[in-house]
């Protein structure tokens, strides 16, 4: 169970530092529509914390581990565009289609890591993180036209 518990502080604190990183970067964007897109992702990855942290409370009795086991700030974030000082939407795509990614990958190496029910949770997380990378896919493609 503890086993659990680590991995679901730690998928919570990937989720809750995606928020900060797309945070950053629209406060340094100046094309609406790229702010708009990357402050939607703030919200998301908000939500999916939460979700999280709700998921936790049905499988697990007692506190969360306080802190991550390690540094998860480069998991879904992609640092190369902390400093940028503007983003156009085709850019926030692309660092948000990288992001993604990054996370479908580091949820299925937990997932093919643990057995049972941990590995089926994590599986299903990376599914969902899966999902986005072809919303966000489909995206690019029409915003290329």
């Amino acid at each position: 169970m503890s086993e659990l518990k680590q991995a679901l502080r730690n998928a919570i604190e990937v989720e809750r530092s995606a928020a900060r990183f797309y945070s950053k970067l629209a406060a340094r964007t100046k094309q609406q529509d790229a702010r708009a897109f990357l402050e939607g992702l703030v919200a998301e990855e908000n939500s999916h914390a939460a979700a999280l942290e709700a998921k936790s409370r049905e499988l697990i009795e007692g506190p969360l581990p306080e802190h991550p086991d390690w540094s998860f700030e480069n998991i879904e974030t992609v640092p190369d565009w902390t400093l940028a000082d503007d983003v156009s939407l085709d850019q926030a795509l692309q660092v948000a289609l990288e992001a993604e990614q990054s996370a479908e990958l580091f949820y299925d190496a937990i997932a093919d890591t643990t057995t049972g029910a941990v590995s089926e949770f994590f599986r299903n997380v990376s599914k969902n993180e899966a999902n986005h990378v072809k919303i966000i896919a489909d995206m690019i493609a029409k915003q290329r036209g």
